[in-house]
């Protein structure tokens, strides 16, 4: 695991498929960060159907070998996690427009639950990714977020900038 010191009484493990559904609450927390980011967004999925998406995509995810889950515990409570997945750079976006190298990782999720928020998880969790990748040789990590996203502050200062914009038309935002 990572070098220097985690935050008070937080140790960060790798998870497995089985470790999945431990993930709930707190992508249920993310998905309510996106509404309250940008409720123009609407209309949102409910609970149940953003946690079966989920759910599925993350086992997708964890089918890849090269694909990781971070789990970050308190006194064994979950507290927090990250998900990073890891794609040839041919199978990716960036490689027709910008200088990669052979794989790309993106960091699928990341969620901390509130009351844990500012006390360093998330970025002892993004530093515990970084040293992961480094270690894997993967050098080029991208990070999706929701307009309005208070966490694109937080990536922006670990080094991240914007450069890629996905705008949307979707027919149920216009029945409302």
């Amino acid at each position: 695991m990572p070098t220097g010191p985690s935050p008070s009484g937080v140790t960060v493990t790798f998870g497995a498929a089985s470790d999945i559904d431990r993930l709930e609450p707190l992508w249920l927390h993310v998905h309510a960060v996106h509404q309250e980011s940008a409720p123009e967004l609407g209309p949102w999925v409910d609970d149940a159907t953003t946690w079966a998406k989920r759910r599925e995509l993350y086992g997708h995810c964890l089918s890849n070998p090269d694909s990781f889950l971070l789990l970050a515990a308190r006194d064994e409570r979950l507290v927090g996690y990250a998900l990073v997945t890891v794609e040839p750079d041919g199978d990716v976006l960036w490689n027709d427009s910008w200088v990669v190298g052979d794989r790309v990782a993106e960091l699928e999720s990341i969620s901390v639950l509130p009351e844990e928020q500012g006390r360093g998880i998330g970025t002892y969790l993004l530093r515990v990714v970084d040293e992961e990748l480094e270690r894997r040789g993967i050098l080029d990590l991208v990070i999706g977020a929701v307009p309005g996203n208070p966490a694109v502050q937080f990536y922006e200062r670990r080094g991240f900038t914007p450069n890629w914009i996905i705008l949307s038309r979707f027919a149920s935002r216009s029945a409302s």
